[in-house]
């Protein structure tokens, strides 16, 4: 019984995703109605018509250049938003029109996008350099980061030049840059 009840719910999570693909391709004058026929695909046939296509006929690969780009349902920046496209992601391009590239989002939408934001090339990902290794809050003699102290509540020249190589407002500390922290302790 557990496993007929979990194969039904996997047939109706499948139903829910190819209605909500449907509606995705037919914009937003969707009907109300409760059936799940989807529209036959058709051949977009103009520059400012978008959606669901049968067979596209790619020119051209693009990539995505932008950290995310709207993909739109005519070429304009005032046009509905169908989708975006990550940094990265390969486009097929059937279509130019004033600076809007029409492209394939899946089989069975297409969208346009800018093509100021697409390259001919793979973007080469952007170097991050690790993080930073946190600076020791702790010594061994029992010193500490936290709380910040001024040269008037140091005790002595060695924990004066603790603070300064450890803490981040150590350098503070060393006020002439002679590399000598506290020079009234030391």
């Amino acid at each position: 019984m557990a496993n007929r009840n979990a194969s039904t719910a996997g047939w109706i999570i499948i139903g829910l995703i190819v209605l909500g693909v449907a509606q995705l391709g037919r914009g937003p004058d969707v009907s109300s109605s409760a059936s799940l026929s989807i529209p036959a695909p058709t051949q977009v046939s103009s520059p400012a018509a978008a959606v669901p296509v049968q067979t596209p006929q790619a020119t051209e690969l693009r990539y995505v250049t932008a950290k995310s780009l709207n993909v739109r349902r005519e070429p304009s920046t005032s046009a509905d938003i169908v989708s975006s496209l990550a940094a990265g992601t390969s486009v097929t391009v059937l279509d130019r029109h004033n600076g809007w590239l029409l492209v394939n989002i899946s089989p069975s939408l297409q969208g346009w996008i800018s093509e100021q934001y697409t390259a001919s090339t793979r973007p080469t990902p952007r170097y991050s350099p690790p993080a930073q290794v946190s600076q020791p809050t702790r010594s061994a003699s029992g010193l500490s980061c936290s709380p910040r102290r001024t040269c008037s509540q140091i005790a002595s020249c060695t924990a004066a030049q603790w603070y300064r190589q450890n803490c981040s407002w150590g350098g503070r500390l060393d006020r002439d840059n002679d590399g000598l922290a506290c020079e009234t302790l030391c």
